[in-house]
């Protein structure tokens, strides 16, 4: 679904995405025209059909400690 939402952030409205991929969801906003939505919905599906798109959940996480250690 691609609709338009008001950015406290930019203050103004921008495009948000919200789809599913492989039974995760997938929301990101900022687009600032339809088509810049349109044109990220399909990447992204692209991508995670070639294997190659990473969740943003699926990053490696690097605990304070580690790097207090280090």
């Amino acid at each position: 679904m691609i609709k338009k939402v008001y950015s406290k952030i930019d203050d103004c409205d921008v495009w948000q995405i919200d789809i599913y991929c492989g039974g995760r969801r997938i929301r990101e906003s900022g687009f600032l025209t339809k088509d810049d939505a349109r044109d990220a919905v399909s990447a992204i599906r692209a991508d995670f059909r070639r294997g190659t798109y990473r969740f943003p959940g699926d990053t490696r996480k690097v605990t304070v400690e580690k790097v207090g250690a280090a």
